[in-house]
């Protein structure tokens, strides 16, 4: 599966955009890139569409120099492919990118659909990301 590219400002973000229906933003670890949402394409292409970018200096992205948010980017992305309306699923650094992406853009679900998923093992979350959840997700439908 050959990525799509879009140049956005002064970044190209390289994505997957795969299947039919309401959009569903993937957004990878931050030690992966696009290709650990593959499984998903072919379970879920039915149902949605997908939309799996490589962040900013991760997979076939580029990485030019200069500070920068990943939310900033994706809220572009989103903006270059004329989806204003998106649910977005992260896995660990991509979550903290899907919150910002809430908490500064645009709406990803209703409050009442916020879900977290705390692993056992893991330190208690830090100040910072309880603040985000909690602001993000006011009163959480679901605490998994």
């Amino acid at each position: 599966m050959s990525a799509k590219r879009a140049r956005l400002d002064n970044v190209e973000l390289a994505f997957e955009d795969v299947g039919t229906g309401p959009a569903l933003l993937l957004i990878h670890a931050g030690i992966c890139d696009r290709r650990m949402w593959r499984p998903q394409f072919e379970a879920w292409a039915s149902r949605y569409r997908m939309i799996a970018p490589d962040l900013r200096g991760c997979g076939d992205s580029s990485l030019p120099p200069g500070p920068f948010r990943h939310d900033v980017d994706l809220a572009r992305l989103l903006d270059h492919l004329g989806i204003d309306k998106v649910a977005a699923i992260g896995v660990s650094m991509g979550g903290e990118v899907a919150l910002g992406l809430a908490l500064a853009f645009r709406p990803i679900t209703p409050a009442t659909h916020c879900r977290a998923v705390v692993l056992r093992g893991h330190p208690q979350p830090d100040y910072h990301h309880a603040r985000l959840f909690r602001t993000a997700c006011p009163q959480p439908g679901h605490l998994l």
